[in-house]
């Protein structure tokens, strides 16, 4: 395997060096948090082990154990997540602390890339000397900024998207509460220019029929499933091969535009448990499949 990736910038040239991590690096294990120090807002973050909040859980005044730039890393439960750090910090509850002197945009980057297992029967943790046994590859420190700055980049116009969407989401629940009649009244408080009339009210079994009806002489071969995070998918792209002939006339099988009903709990990327909901979708393939059957 050679050193070099398959798309560099212009100007940069030969193989990048790979060193285990810990041998160019110097990784710090967190202790706990100084309670009588920690503070709701002040100059140093107070970081734990959480994907959350960007792992702040307060601040120190007058302290820090950890001098900008650095790389953190998580070190229990969802271990090996890496972030760039660009303040004076303390890390605390598991968390591990990388100094060196990589572009610490590029170390995070890299770090994520690393397919980091622990093989635990409990809660994984990850330690400094696992954590540093890794190897890295790496090239030269103006090729490293010039890759860090590109990723942050990219971070920063996700974030941006994460954000938009966050707002369009809150501005949909809100439209919702006003644009359907809630419990007890037949005229929602907000509607479209030349509509006056009120709202029927029916029974959702008396106007819709529940699908039973199987693809028996396979109208089609396209198995929708359902993941609680990424809602509608289909079953194939998640399977290392298609599902036999035999298996597709057991399913169920939905005509085009058929309103499809999905009651799931899904979890956050911390594995958060969420409440139930009730997505409704249009099914733009013909045949379901539930993901556990």
């Amino acid at each position: 395997m050679t050193n070099v990736p398959e798309i560099r910038f212009k100007g940069f040239t030969g193989a990048w060096e790979q060193r285990k991590l810990g041998d160019v690096s110097n990784i710090v294990a967190s202790g706990d948090a100084d309670k009588s120090k920690l503070l709701e807002s002040g100059h140093y973050p107070v970081i734990s082990n959480a994907l959350t909040n960007d792992g702040i859980i307060g601040y120190y005044n007058d302290d820090f154990r950890i001098e900008a730039p650095a790389v953190t890393v998580t070190g229990r439960g969802d271990v090996g997540h890496a972030q760039a750090r660009k303040t004076n910090i303390t890390p605390v509850v598991r968390l591990l602390a990388v100094k060196s002197d990589f572009d610490v945009e590029f170390l995070s980057n890299a770090i994520n890339m690393f397919d980091i297992f622990i093989e635990s029967t409990g809660v994984p943790q990850l330690t400094s000397p696992q954590l540093g046994d890794y190897g890295i590859t790496y090239p030269t420190k103006a090729e490293q900024t010039h890759i860090g700055d590109f990723f942050r980049t990219l971070d920063d116009t996700i974030a941006l998207y994460k954000r938009k969407l966050d707002a369009l989401r809150k501005l949909k629940i809100a439209y919702l509460q006003v644009m359907f009649p809630q419990a007890g009244e037949i005229v929602p408080k907000v509607r479209f220019s030349g509509f006056t009339e009120p709202w029927g009210e029916v029974v959702l079994g008396d106007v819709v029929d529940r699908v039973t009806r199987k693809n028996e002489k396979l109208d089609s071969t396209l198995p929708l499933t359902i993941s609680a995070q990424l809602g509608l998918i289909d079953k194939n792209e998640f399977l290392i091969s298609k599902l036999p002939v035999e298996m597709l006339a057991g399913i169920i099988l939905l005509k085009m535009e058929s309103l499809l009903i999905i009651k799931a709990i899904p979890t956050d990327t911390h594995g958060v448990r969420l409440s139930d909901w009730i997505d409704i979708d249009y099914a733009k393939r013909n045949i379901f499949r539930p993901i556990f059957s």
